[in-house]
Parts: structure tokens; sequence; C-alpha cells
């Protein structure tokens, strides 16, 4: 039997004597013994090799015995040595064989002995962790979360995203099942209405998405959103966009569109600092005759109210106080020295011309250029004044009246 044969084996690594047919048996039927093989050899050698009349001392023929005795023993430790062989060669395949059918039989009683039950793992996939986990343990596997979330756009962020295996896999009790939770969707949509919103309010709706928020130092004119408030966003509102990534947010600087303030009468100085108070520019200064003060604008282009870009530029006309119109009084009827007085009052040089006439001595009979006229200041303005109708005489050539 295989007990009896490894008992055999381990008597033999140790020394012992087995039970198995002595060695000696084993040489018994393969050779003679050693004496016996010496006796049959040695009788026909004997006779084979003795030489005739070979003469020695004693004067007879004499058998050499020697050379084929040491022959004969040589021969049977040979086969001696190969009958050791052969018996060593059977020992050590016996063993083999024992070794072989012993492995065999443990490695069948432990294979059998070791088989645990498989299961399958249960498909926890889109269940709260709390659930997934009570009913991954009540199956008789082992807990283990993944400290790594994974994005997914079909489970809700916190439910269970995978598991590994895999649910359905068939696994032995007691196995490790690793759970890998959801961290939302890979994407989502910029609310619509982040438009006009304040910066902090629009960080905030855009963080709660788990998106980034920074605001470009870059402001944009715009004519709806208040200067301050959020004009724009990239991407746009409304977008898909990836989870994580980063929303830049423009401020509005205001509308674009400003009015022209009102110039006239202001000095350059002036009008520069109110142009630049509503972000436009003082343009071209021309210089022009006007009964304005000097230096004082008399006109401007766009003219006031006019509706323009920021930056835009505007023109001014100034007066350089020469060369002012005025308007000729109503001077006719009154006497020469009233009527000389308004028109010098009024910057004009006046010349007076007396003529016979049926009205008063001294009164204004007419004036030239006539009454309500515009004339350049320092222009000339001529009087005709009456001498009376007695004692005419030829009228005087006009003295001019400073």
């Amino acid at each position: 039997s295989a007990a009896a044969m490894l008992a055999d084996l381990q008597r033999v690594a140790r020394g012992l004597d087995v039970g198995a047919p002595p060695a000696d048996s084993w040489a018994t039927e393969v050779l003679p013994s050693v004496g016996a093989a010496r006796t049959a050899a040695t009788a026909p050698l004997a006779a084979v090799h003795t030489p005739v009349g070979t003469p020695t001392h004693s004067g007879v023929a004499a058998t050499s015995t020697s050379l084929p005795a040491v022959a004969t023993e040589d021969e049977a430790a040979h086969e001696a040595t190969k009958a050791r062989k052969r018996r060593t060669a059977i020992i050590a395949s016996l063993v083999l064989i024992a070794l072989l059918l012993i492995g065999g039989s443990v490695w069948a009683l432990t294979r059998g002995a070791g088989t645990t039950a498989t299961v399958a793992v249960p498909n926890v996939v889109g269940l709260s962790q709390a659930d997934a986990k009570s009913q991954i343990e009540a199956a008789g596997f082992t807990w283990e979360l993944n400290p790594d979330k994974v994005a997914s756009d079909t489970v809700d962020a916190g439910s269970v995203a995978s598991t590994d295996p895999a649910g359905g896999t068939q696994a032995e009790k007691g196995a490790t099942v690793r759970v890998t939770i959801s961290s939302g969707p890979d994407s989502v949509t910029l609310p619509d209405n982040l438009v006009g919103m304040s910066p902090d309010d629009a960080r905030k709706a855009v963080e709660a998405l788990g998106l980034k928020w920074e605001v470009n130092s870059s402001k944009v004119a715009s004519d709806t959103v208040p200067e301050g408030k959020v004009a724009q966003t990239n991407p746009s509102p409304g977008s898909k966009v990836k989870a994580g990534q980063t929303i830049t947010a423009y401020l509005s600087s205001g509308s674009d569109q400003v009015e022209v303030p009102d110039l006239e009468g202001m000095s350059q100085d002036q009008a520069r600092s109110a142009l630049k108070a509503v972000g436009l520019e003082l343009g071209n200064v021309t210089s022009v005759d006007s009964d304005k003060d000097k230096d004082r604008i008399v006109s401007q282009d766009p003219a006031t109210g006019t509706k323009v870009k920021k930056g835009t530029t505007i023109a001014v006309s100034v007066s350089n106080g020469k060369n002012g119109q005025v308007e000729i009084p109503s001077i006719v009827g009154i006497g020469r020295d009233d009527a000389e007085a308004q028109l010098k009052a009024l910057g004009l040089n006046v010349t007076v011309e007396e003529v016979a006439d049926s009205q008063p001595a001294g009164q204004v009979l007419s004036v030239e250029p006539g009454e309500g006229s515009k004339v350049d200041k320092n222009s000339t303005v001529k009087l005709k004044v009456s001498k009376g109708s007695q004692g005419a005489s030829p009228s005087p050539s006009p003295t001019k009246s400073n």
C-alpha cells in the first residue's frame, strides 16, 4: 500500500532496513557468489592455459593459475557493482512514484477541504452609502470605501457609482468589495440669470454647482446693466460646462451712451472738466467773433443733450472778444444828447448831421443804420438832428462825435 511504501521510504532515508527482500537475495538471483565463480572459472582456465612441455626447475611442465584467478575476482566485483547500481535505480524510481502518489493524494484532500462557497455580489449602484454597506455586509462580504470619488452623469452625488467586483459577480464569502461614490454629473449648466447680479451673488450661484469663479479686471460698457453688476460671463450663462471649470465674469462700467452737457459760457478748463465727468473729451477749439466775453464758449458740436458714446470728443467755439454786435436802440424823436449817450454806451461811434426842419432844434430825425439793426461794436452810427425852421442856412458838414 501507499502507506507501507511511505514507511519503507522513510526507513531508507534514515539508513534502516526495510521490509523489502534483502539486498543479498537480489544479487543471488543475478550472479553466483564470488567463491563459486572462482571455482567454476579456475578449472577450465587451468587446463586451457597450461603450457605443454614448458620446463620448470623441477623438470615438469608448470600450470599457471594466477592470472585466471585474478580475472575471475575482478569480473565478480564488477558484476556486484552493476547489481548495486540497478538496485539503487529501482529504489529511486520507487521513491519517486511513491512521492507522486502521496503528493497527489494530499493535493486532492487539501483542495477538497479548502473549497469555499461563492455568492453573488449585491448590485448597489445608485444606493446611498449606508444602504449599500448594509447589503454588502449582509451578503457576507467585507466593505471597503474608495476615498476618491468619480463623476457620473447618471448617479446622484453621494450615491454608489460602482463596486469592485461588480454587482452580480460571483465571489467568495468574506471577500472585500471596494465601493466608489459618485461626485455628481461630469457637466453642469450655468444659471441663465447671472447677468445683472452682484459679483457676490453670482459667485455663490456658480460655486454651488461645484464650479470656480473669478472676476476679470476689464470692464465692459452696457446700456442695460448698472455699473458694478455682472455684464457678461465666459462661458456664457446657460452653457454646459465641465465640473470644476473656472467661470470668468466681466462687470459693467455703466451705459456706453452719455448726454453732451451744456458748455455755453464756460471757459475751456471748465468745459474740459465737465466733459471728463461724463466720459467725454474736449476736442477742437475755434476762436470766433462774438458779443460774448472773451475766451467764453459760444457754441458746441454735438449740441447740448445729444447722446454719444463715451470717449467722444466735443468741438467748441470760443469768443475772441472782438467786434461784438449790438442792436441800434430806438432813438428817433429824442434829443441829440440822449441819443448819443445810448449809442456810445453800446460801444458805437456817432456822427451828427444838422438839417433845417420843422421839428424842434436838437431832435433826432433819423439814424443810420436804422433802429433794431445789428451792428458790430466800434462801428459808426450816423444821426440826423433838426436845427429848427427859422434862420435856416446851408447844412454844415457832419461832425464825428467821440
